[in-house]
This record gives C-alpha cells, sequence and structure tokens, in this order.
C-alpha cells in the first residue's frame, strides 16, 4: 500500500511500525525485558530447577529429517551469556552457573505487577 502511495523510496517516506514500545527491538536486544535475558533467551521459570530441564523445555525439536533452524544453537547461545556473564565461575561441573539465575514464578515481572505484589506483601525485594 505504501508503494502504491508513492511513499517508498523518497526522502523522509518510508513506514514505521507501530508497536506498544517505541523501541522494543533495543529492549530485548539489552535484555530489559522482565522474563529474557539478552539474546532473546527466556529466563528459568520455577518448574526448571535444573539446567537440564531449562534446556530440554528450550531446545530445538527438528520435525522432519535434516531440519535446521537459528535455535537448535540455543544450548550454545546461553552457555555463551553465562560465560560472558560468570566468566571462570561458569562452568560444565555446576552447570553453566545456572542456579546463579533466578527462577520467575510467574511469566512477566514488568514495573506495575511488582508494585502490586509489593503493596499486597508478596513481594519484597526486585532486583
Amino acid at each position: 500500500v505504501q508503494t502504491l502511495l508513492g511513499n517508498i523510496g523518497m526522502l523522509g517516506g518510508g513506514m514505521q511500525a507501530l508497536r506498544g514500545h517505541s523501541n522494543i527491538q533495543g529492549l530485548t536486544d539489552l535484555g530489559l525485558m522482565s522474563n529474557l535475558i539478552p539474546g532473546y533467551l527466556n529466563l528459568p521459570v520455577e518448574k526448571e530447577p535444573d539446567y537440564a530441564s531449562y534446556i530440554a523445555k528450550r531446545q530445538f525439536k527438528p520435525l522432519r529429517p535434516g531440519q535446521t533452524s537459528y535455535w537448535q544453537n540455543y544450548n550454545k547461545f546461553f552457555v555463551s551469556f553465562q560465560k560472558m556473564m560468570w566468566g571462570d565461575k561458569a562452568t560444565k561441573e555446576n552447570d553453566w552457573a545456572y542456579d546463579y539465575l533466578p527462577k520467575l514464578d510467574v511469566p512477566t515481572y514488568d514495573v506495575i505487577r511488582g508494585f502490586e505484589l509489593a503493596k499486597q506483601g508478596k513481594m519484597t525485594g526486585y532486583i
């Protein structure tokens, strides 16, 4: 539609994505979403007490033989992130410092929810 209207390829023309936030890409890349760490990796939840259960839920499962996916490297991305965060403390022996990460008990904590939980006495701290 924008091409038909003549808005593509012109100085100052183009399309602007309309979203709930002006820079959702930046929020997710920097790890500012309450349920993600940088690299679009999910934070663990309480039902994933160890590294094996965390990776098992997120590991790429091909639907047909020979299928590939960017996310088949999830394990490598996670290990890389943990090594960047914790350096020599993230080792295979300690499951790449998996225990250092918080485990979410709800899908998402945003600022408003945090204040509501604090008011109800259900949350006493926020990192």
